[in-house]
Order: C-alpha cells, then sequence, then structure tokens
C-alpha cells in the first residue's frame, strides 16, 4: 500500500464503493479512519517517505493502530511454526492446523481471495487464466488465485471454503460459492490443454501456435 499510495488506494477503494453497490462485500468497501488521518497528515507512502511504514535511518518503523502513533518495527515478528509450515508441501493444511494468531490471519486472507475470485469469474474474465495473468503481470504476484488455489490442493480448499461459509467465518459467508468451483471430481482450472472459462462453463483451450 506505501508503494502504490495510501491516496491512491483510498480513491480505488471510494470508487468500487460508488461502482459497485450491489456487490455482497460492498460493506467492507471503506477506508478505515486511520488510514484518512494518515493522508490528511501527508503520510501517504513511498513518494512521501512516510506512510504505513517510515525508514528512520536503518531502522524501520510502523504506525501502531491502537497507539495512534510509529513505533520501531521487529526484525523478527514471523512465528518460527508459520514460517515451518510456508515450506511445507502442503501449505495450507499445515497452516490450519496452527492455533496460531497469524497462521489463522494468512488462512482467512486465502479464503477470502479464493472466494472472491470464485464468486467473480464468471463476470471480469474469459477465463480463470487472465485472472492469474493480470495479477502477476499488474501487481507483481509469483502465482495468481487460481494458481495458487490449485497448487494447495483443490479439493483441499474448496472443503476448506464450504466449511468456513458454514461456520460464518468468511467476509461474505451468505454469498454461495459457485457450483463448478466445488464440483467434487475438480481437480484445478489449468492444465496444458487450456485454462476454466466460468462464462462458457467449459475449458477454454490454447490457441496453437502457428
Amino acid at each position: 500500500m506505501d508503494l502504490v499510495g495510501l491516496d491512491t488506494y483510498a480513491m480505488v477503494i471510494k470508487e468500487l464503493a460508488g461502482t459497485l453497490t450491489d456487490s455482497p462485500w460492498k460493506a467492507f468497501f471503506y477506508v478505515p479512519d486511520w488510514i484518512e488521518k494518515l493522508i490528511e497528515n501527508g503520510a501517504i507512502g513511498t513518494k512521501t517517505k512516510k506512510g504505513i511504514y517510515e525508514k528512520r535511518g536503518t531502522d524501520i518503523w510502523v504506525f501502531d493502530v491502537e497507539k495512534g502513533e510509529y513505533r520501531k518495527a521487529k526484525r523478527k515478528q514471523v512465528d518460527e511454526d508459520v514460517k515451518k509450515a510456508l515450506k511445507q508441501a502442503d501449505q495450507f493444511t499445515s497452516l490450519a492446523k496452527l492455533d496460531n494468531p497469524q497462521a489463522k490471519f494468512l488462512c482467512c486472507l486465502y479464503s477470502d481471495l479464493f472466494h472472491y475470485c470464485a464468486y467473480y469469474l464468471s463476470d471480469i474474465a474469459k477465463s480463470a487464466k487472465e485472472i492469474d495473468l493480470a495479477m502477476r503481470w499488474g501487481y507483481g504476484w509469483e502465482r495468481g488465485p487460481f494458481e495458487i488455489w490449485q497448487d494447495f490442493g483443490w479439493q483441499t480448499i474448496a472443503n476448506h471454503l464450504k466449511s468456513e461459509a458454514k461456520a460464518g467465518h468468511l467476509l461474505s459467508s451468505g454469498t454461495k460459492i459457485p457450483e463448478w468451483a466445488l464440483d467434487p471430481h475438480r481437480t484445478g482450472v489449468h492444465d496444458d490443454e487450456g485454462s476454466w472459462s466460468a462464462p462458457s462453463g467449459q475449458k477454454k483451450k490454447k490457441k496453437k501456435k502457428k
């Protein structure tokens, strides 16, 4: 957010709120008061050398929301168990097993990301490939959301989403998860032949090179 600019972030959120008025997630399209105050104070990120983070000499300081002021950031903030889980082949399952606030936070981020992308796929892209490419090329992600979901194990995530929705743990638990995403036979959305297209309900095959 600091790299993009808190002012830009706020502009995008307000645009979403004014445009996506029927979105099941519309209640979350707002800029928190503490970010509004940072913007008012001119602390909008890297371009002003101060935003959520600020570099002071060789130290990094971070804005403490509760105290309303900056504090020196800790060098080692990621829990060791979380680090180990992130290195496992079954990364998501390993995270979900941890009774750790950092692990729970990551699982929530992933769950809502997957739910949101699956819900809107049919409206905003011809196939899952376009979503993943947009996030990789436009935002510098190493993998797109559907690639991450597939790598985690499609059914592992699908079952987790159903469970989280039933428990009311998703940001928009009342919003239906698309049937295609919960297909018990699905192993992913990408393969050597092409990528799943929600609008057409079938695989969009790769174009053959001439």
